[in-house]
């Protein structure tokens, strides 16, 4: 009777009725508790159906009944593993394995079950073991070398994946693992190639088609990365990490209306996914639209109140918005939760300092420099300008910065190289390229634009990269109608923008903005034009190899300096700084009363950003107001926060708030006249003014300064002796201070000042002369490009 109801069992069994099977089993059984043959079988379809509990009591009982019944023994040790009891799975192949040493898989099982409690070179071991006896066994390969990528041996994770690949050439998850592990080791050519042939075999597998959108996009091929995302996303459609993918893909693109789009079905499925809703507001920035940026920013802090990366982006909107306060208590929440972040500490020191919110600064400047000498990126070359450090200090800030942006953005240039231009490509005219985001109402416009015009055409070809916003300024449709070719390249990704200027032929690709906003350092990285140069945007050197020159001058970057450069020095022979066309200056609209300034005062002036000014500065400018009692200051006004701190800091070295005047903005003439009525401009450092002494001295204004070490602290000082006015340059804060005291005590000697200024502006001196600084510009250009044809290195000279 048990032999037939065990073959009934059996046969519906094999069947796949499981449900006929059960009874038959259990009748068996309740005649003969210790049938070995229903035990099995019965504890085998325990498995099937999910009942682990009666699968192990009935399998466990066979074993011991039946202990030299190997089938027995593997299957128990395979529903112990299943049932999480890994340490009695081992035992269980452990003693299979010491019964029947020949066996193969009892040595696979072992692996299975090791490798499930992280002991992954155990792992590895009773693998290779087990393959001596069966090399020919794939999925064991296979196993094999999930071992070894989880024990970090990725080679030979390679090795174990491409054999099992080759042995069976039709196992789909042999080919998608090797496209994981050459992923992880960064043959990201090579993981394509391997998940190809996964996908030809098993086309519909989601997951394997996002893993090659991923080696895709780093491989810069990013049209075929939003491919895949989006085959992933019909594939599976409730995975939002496709979506996200395709989100990120399409973002590198510039393709931001898509993206957000993407972002938007993400968050449709997965409300908490924060990620998207951060990129999301990332985007919503970018594009301007502010209140939406910050309603993605308060989502993400709704969902995970500890998120620094929100309120950092959220600090950084409200800057943008002017909202001062807010964006101080957001960065200062961002410092708090992320202390190790450079990037919120880069920001959080530079609003401080926008606000003359001075208290405990020095520590956080100090930690800026400790930062970038530990070759931490994420410390903003331009806010590290503002902070007292050498030039060398700032050549590292500007190389891990540029470094650190281009890995970030390297999925939109990879893959671009540019062969060497021949003979044959080379134009009888020099063709320049100038790269900005600022080629609108902008200072470096305002500087340049005279230099666009004035280029000799029979010898020049000039060509226009724009980066930035189209403003609709008069600025920019002249500098639109100054060009030969005029580009915008601000929806261009950023290796499509490589590619354009290299297909112009440029010889020279001048970059005007450095880093500063909307500049995509990026482009200059691949190379596109054989020389490249560093000029006017960013007073420092960028510390990077892919910019040859640096144009500068013999005080703003003694040759002594050069090895503190990451450029070749070239000196103009007057200033680095060209003026611009600005009119004659008119008389300013109102009197000083309108301004708020004394009619009887002695006017000191600094109308410069405020994130200039230190403490030290503060210091030095009060003890002069303590000399000068009927002296009154001049400064920009940023705002409340800002007017109430700089008041406190006033009164705090005893001099009376009233005493410090604030100047709105207003239009550039008007602002440019309103300097006639300042009696001395009171330099910053050591972060000089550059544009605004340029604007007071066309304005006939003086400008006292003290000359530091840096680029950025001896601008003004290019300034003051290229007009030969080196009484106005200081050698230290003392004498700058004891200059300041006589100049405002001794009107004769200002007004003699004013009067060599004077001429200098009425007989043009040559900084105040566009054409000669564009003649020694084109001077500088032809000897680049001489050097460069005859294939020699770029060296420093002086015009």
């Amino acid at each position: 009777m048990d032999q037939e109801t065990l073959a009934k069992a059996q046969a519906a069994h094999r069947a796949g009725n499981l449900a006929a099977a059960e009874p038959l089993y259990a009748a068996v059984l309740a005649a003969n508790p210790d049938h070995v043959e229903s035990l099995y079988a019965y504890g085998v379809l325990m498995a099937q159906t999910g009942r682990l509990p009666q699968s192990l009591d009935s399998l466990g009982k066979a074993a011991r009944l039946a202990p030299d019944d190997s089938r027995i023994g593997r299957n128990y040790a395979l529903v112990l593993q299943a049932a999480g009891r890994l340490p009695e799975s081992e035992r269980e192949f452990v003693r299979l394995s010491d019964r029947e040493p020949d066996r193969p898989e009892h040595r696979f099982g072992l692996g299975l079950v090791v490798s499930a409690q992280g002991r992954f070179d155990h792992a590895i071991a009773h693998f290779r073991e087990g393959l001596a006896l069966a090399p020919g066994d794939a999925e064991a390969r296979c196993n094999l070398g999930l071992a070894c990528r989880a024990a970090g041996r990725l080679e030979e994770a390679i090795d174990a994946f491409a054999k099992a690949a080759e042995m069976a050439p039709g196992l789909a998850k042999a080919h998608g693992n090797l496209g994981g592990a050459l992923f992880a080791a960064g043959r990201w050519v090579d993981a394509v190639d391997a998940w190809a042939r996964a996908l030809a075999l098993e086309p519909r597998h989601a997951d394997v088609r996002s893993d090659m959108g991923v080696a895709l996009a780093k491989l810069g091929r990013l049209d075929e990365a939003v491919d895949c995302f989006r085959q992933a996303s019909e594939i599976d459609p409730g995975n939002p990490g496709h979506g996200y993918n395709l989100g990120r893909a399409l973002h590198d693109l510039g393709r931001l209306e898509e993206a957000l789009q993407s972002y938007a079905q993400v968050i449709a499925l997965d409300p908490c996914h924060l990620s998207a809703h951060l990129n999301s507001g990332v985007i919503f920035k970018k594009a301007g639209d502010y209140d939406q940026a910050l309603a993605a920013y308060d989502r993400v802090l709704e969902l995970d109140p500890a998120n620094g990366a929100a309120s950092l982006n959220r600090g950084k909107t409200l800057f943008e918005l002017g909202r001062l306060e807010e964006a101080l208590e957001a960065y200062t929440t961002a410092r708090n939760l992320m202390p190790d972040d450079a990037d919120a500490l880069s920001e959080l020191v530079h609003l401080r300092k926008v606000v003359c919110d001075w208290p405990g600064i020095e520590a956080e400047e100090e930690a800026c420099r400790r930062m970038v000498a530990d070759g931490n990126p994420g410390i903003d070359p331009l806010v590290f300008l503002s902070i007292p450090a050498s030039t060398e200090e700032q050549a590292r800030c500007g190389n891990l910065w540029g470094r650190m942006l281009c890995s970030d953005r390297a999925a939109s240039v990879q893959g671009v190289s540019f062969a060497p231009r021949n003979g044959d490509a080379v134009s009888p005219k020099i063709k320049i390229g100038y790269l900005a985001a600022d080629f609108h109402n902008h200072p470096v416009a305002n500087l340049s634009a005279g230099i666009y015009d004035r280029h000799d055409r029979s010898r020049f070809e000039i060509s226009a990269y724009s980066l930035g916003p189209d403003d609709g300024s008069p600025m920019r449709q002249r500098l639109e109608a100054s060009f030969d070719r005029f580009v915008d390249l601000r929806e261009v990704a950023s290796g499509d923008a490589a590619r354009r200027i290299h297909a112009d032929g440029i010889d020279i690709l001048v970059d005007l903005s450095g880093f500063t906003k909307n500049t995509r350092p990026e482009i200059l990285a691949c190379r596109p034009a054989p020389v490249q140069i560093n000029f006017l945007g960013f007073p420092a050197t960028m510390g990077v190899d892919w910019l040859d020159y640096i144009l500068a001058d013999a005080v703003i970057a003694p040759r002594d300096q050069q090895e503190h450069y990451a450029e070749k020095l070239v000196h103009l022979p007057h200033s680095f700084l060209p003026f611009g066309d600005h009119p004659p200056v008119g008389e300013p609209s109102q009197p000083r009363a309108a301004h708020g300034l004394p009619e009887d005062a002695f006017v000191f002036c600094c109308i410069n950003n405020s994130f200039k000014f230190r403490p030290q500065t503060f210091d030095v400018w009060a003890e002069i107001l303590h000399q000068v009692p009927r002296g009154v200051l001049w400064l920009l006004d940023r705002g409340p926060l800002s007017r109430d701190n700089m008041n406190r800091e006033m009164a705090g070295r005893g001099i009376d708030p009233a005493r410090l005047v604030f100047a709105q903005r207003v239009d550039l003439a008007e602002h440019m006249a309103r300097h006639r009525l300042a009696d001395l401009f009171l330099d910053s450092f050591p972060f000089n003014a550059i544009t605004t002494a340029s604007d007071a001295l066309w304005s006939g204004l003086p400008v006292l300064t003290w000359m530091g070490e840096s680029f950025v602290s001896r601008g003004a000082s290019s300034l003051l002796l290229a007009l030969g006015l080196p009484e106005l340059v200081t050698a230290s804060p003392e004498a700058y201070k004891a200059e300041a005291i006589r100049l405002a005590r001794e009107p004769e000697r200002l007004r003699m000042l004013k009067d060599r200024l004077d001429t200098r502006r009425q007989t043009p001196a040559p900084l105040f002369d566009t054409e000669i600084f564009t003649r020694d510009l084109e001077k500088a250009y032809v000897q680049m490009v001489a050097r460069s044809r005859a294939g020699l290195p770029p060296e420093p000279f002086a015009v």
